[in-house]
């Protein structure tokens, strides 16, 4: 199967060391510093001969992206949403290759950190899967890739990670944005804060605006934690 995977990002280069050893794997990016074993890169035009495509790419170029994909798609093409917020991402999809027959619309739970040995035990969420394609991939991710895989809708995956992704990343930027000196010593819980402030760094930016705008339930999160710490200090004072 060749699989050509839109965006060259860390997710998308993670992307295609994860695949490499069952597929022809292909990357198209507007990066050229691109450097991976077995891996080509290949002109958007080149895409219409894959048979599955990945969208490793910002929510906000969700609309151009697959606008500019939608005229050269075959019907047996697989696409492959992973992005990290669900509904906003599936609204797109949907509109934009409506009636496509093969559509996987899913989150992985880890990444070139969390998943630097191996994806065996890790978790792919699983909104839509549409198509015999779609299926196919699903039953790979779970015998050869050792996944495992949970169904659930877009609303139930935004409503969850706005806790579990939005309230993270959010307490961890707020953390490094104080700019904490470096200490003489620490206990292993402030071990614990600093681990989570150096993982935030290792995300870009556009990741973190896809997780904290992306998501519909994140703002009603975000308020809460600034209300519990608000409140937190009032209490103390």
């Amino acid at each position: 199967m060749k699989i050509g995977i839109i965006g060259g990002g860390s997710f998308g280069q993670f992307m295609a060391r994860v695949f490499v050893p069952y597929h022809e794997v292909f990357i198209c990016s507007r990066r050229t510093d691109i450097i991976l074993p077995d891996v080509d890169m290949i002109p958007f035009e080149n895409l219409a001969s894959m048979d599955c495509i990945i969208l490793a790419i910002p929510l906000e170029a969700h609309q151009s992206v697959l606008a500019r994909l939608r005229p050269m798609l075959r019907p047996e093409t697989l696409v492959v949403d992973v992005c990290s917020v669900k509904v906003r991402s599936r609204e797109i999809l949907l509109h934009e290759l409506s009636g496509h027959p093969n559509m996987l619309i899913c989150h992985p739970l880890f990444g070139p950190q969390s998943a630097a040995t191996g994806t065996q035990g890790h978790q792919l969420i699983v909104t839509d899967a549409m198509g015999d394609a779609a299926h196919r991939m699903i039953t790979f991710c779970q015998g050869v890739l050792g996944l495992q895989v949970t169904h659930v809708t877009a609303e139930e995956h935004d409503q969850a990670m706005a806790y579990v992704h939005v309230l993270t990343f959010f307490v961890a930027r707020g953390l490094g944005n104080m700019n904490i000196a470096q200490l003489p010593f620490v206990t292993p819980s402030f071990q614990y804060l600093q681990d989570l402030i150096n993982l935030d760094h290792q995300h870009s930016d556009e990741l973190f605006m896809t997780i904290q705008t992306g998501n519909p339930f994140g703002a009603k999160v975000r308020r809460e934690v600034v209300q519990a710490l608000g409140d937190l200090e009032q209490s103390l004072a």
